[in-house]
């Protein structure tokens, strides 16, 4: 499919998110870039000042960003010091303006809320710590190799909960064998009684790479179906509203920052294997711990546009979300009238998709069969030609 060249978003208020490697422990079903963490090596300060390098870089480039997020992600970011993330902070804010509303989130492991952390955060006002969960049953948490338990997690909520500016938001994995429907009732429990404000659910994959890839099996396509109705149901009961397939919150608690990934906002990303979608090209950081630590600014590959498949990756992302996707911006980006699309209107015909206030959005139903709800629509996607 032959596209028009797109106009992408060139505002410069970008989302900045900020990888650490760091892990105690080496989860069996994870595919991110990670590194043992040792506490007894210098390598914590070592990252902070090849971070801190690397933003000065991209300042001296861009300095007339705006920073409209900051996200903390690993990796565990929580693995730092509390003086190491807020030099990273003081970094970034003196290298460039925060929006007026400006999200900043951190990563942390429940293992990790001490004094000391609790005072970072609240030094830093209102702010979202999210906190890898992933469930609240026993076994399901020793299969995945987590380190805490469901108490550690409540003791963590708690003393978070202390500081009264901070938003809570947990992990919740799905698609593991012995997670019945009896069993995710009773984790969607006592994740819903626990006063939290945001929830990512991750149906379980297995990742090439990984130790679970060779040895652990998933529940089928359809239990994995009927376990997201469950998770659907009873958080949109208990008063979280869904935003993104994924994800879930409290009015008032959507992360800004991701919303921002899939509306095609830019952001750059900043540490060993950050991505960055800036200046319409996607690119990212090497994936070498020392390497990266060694030179940390450096020319690194940039993909070449191939607007078929971006437009694919536009529909795909954003018809995952609430609010589906604009169809001025399909019109704008990639020279095409979703409206007049054969596909689109015989999915509509389907009560697959719906036209809402000049968007297109997927309906419960085509949330549940999106992939080839998308491939339809792109399979028969002409462009036209822009007024």
């Amino acid at each position: 499919m032959q596209l028009p060249t797109p106009t992408f978003v060139t505002d410069t208020t970008i989302g900045l998110y900020i990888h650490i490697p760091f892990c105690e422990s080496l989860c069996p079903y994870c595919n991110f870039f990670k590194h043992r963490h040792d506490p007894t090596s210098d390598s914590r300060s070592q990252l902070v000042q090849a971070i801190q390098q690397e933003l000065i870089a991209y300042q001296t480039h861009y300095p007339d960003l705006t920073i409209q997020s900051i996200y903390f992600g690993g990796g565990t970011p929580s693995t730092l010091q509390p003086e190491h993330w807020l030099t990273l902070l003081n970094q970034i804010q003196s290298a460039w303006p925060l929006a007026n509303t400006c999200e900043l989130t951190i990563e942390m492991d429940p293992l990790h809320i001490t004094p000391d952390w609790l005072a970072a955060l609240e030094k830093q006002g209102p702010m979202r710590v999210s906190m890898g969960a992933q469930s609240s049953d026993a076994t399901v948490l020793k299969h995945l190799g987590r380190r805490h338990t469901w108490s550690d997690v409540v003791t963590a909520v708690g003393r978070i909960r202390s500081l009264s500016t901070v938003s809570i938001g947990l992990d919740l994995m799905f698609g593991m064998p012995q997670l019945t429907p009896q069993r995710l009732a009773g984790v969607l429990n006592d994740y819903a009684q626990l006063g939290i404000d945001h929830v990512s659910t991750y149906g379980l994959t297995l990742e090439p790479g990984t130790p679970f890839y060779a040895t652990q099996t998933t529940r089928s396509d359809d239990a994995m179906a009927d376990d997201y109705d469950q998770i659907f149901n009873t958080l949109t009961a208990a008063g979280f509203d869904w935003y993104e397939r994924s994800a879930f919150a409290k009015p008032g608690h959507a992360s800004i920052h991701n919303q921002g990934y899939w509306q095609f906002r830019p952001y750059l990303g900043v540490g060993p294997s950050a991505h960055s979608f800036f200046q319409g090209q996607r690119f990212r950081t090497i994936s070498q711990f020392q390497a990266y630590c060694q030179s940390p600014v450096r020319s690194v590959p940039k993909r070449p546009i191939d607007y078929g498949a971006r437009f694919e990756e536009w529909l795909m992302v954003g018809l995952r979300t609430r609010a589906g996707v604009s169809l001025a911006q399909g019109q704008q980006w990639f020279g095409i009238n979703l409206e007049e699309n054969s596909s689109v209107i015989e999915l509509i015909q389907s009560a697959l998709l719906a036209l809402e206030h000049g968007r297109l959005v997927a309906t419960y139903s085509g949330l549940h069969v999106l992939d080839a709800v998308v491939e339809q629509i792109v399979f028969k996607a002409e462009p036209v030609s822009k007024p």
